[in-house]
């Protein structure tokens, strides 16, 4: 990895050595130029450490409390029940149902 900034613009000049642990082997990249040179567009910053907690504290808001609020409407058993009661005291026929 090169020891650049997060928003270095420009050219990076490079040669790399390589050899074997006994020393025996030397390998360099690249080996028909003196340097290779890389270049580095312009790239953003990833940004602060309280910008991403605050960005993980509305996430984590958002998904926990749509979360408790679904749960507490599937859980819930406010006036939802319908008991045989109910299914007596109501009067019809499928004859009062008519199709527009």
């Amino acid at each position: 990895m090169l020891p650049i900034s997060e928003t270095a613009t420009g050219e990076v000049h490079y040669k790399a050595t390589v050899s074997t642990l006994g020393g025996t082997d030397l390998y360099q990249y690249p080996t028909d130029e003196p340097y290779y040179t890389l270049e580095v567009t312009y790239r953003a910053a990833f940004g602060s450490v309280p910008g991403a907690f605050f960005t993980f504290t509305v996430v984590a808001t958002f998904v926990w409390g749509g979360l408790a609020v679904a749960l507490r409407i599937m859980l819930s058993d406010d006036d939802d029940i319908v008991s045989a009661k109910d299914l007596r005291e109501t009067t019809g026929s499928i004859y009062d149902l008519k199709e527009s």
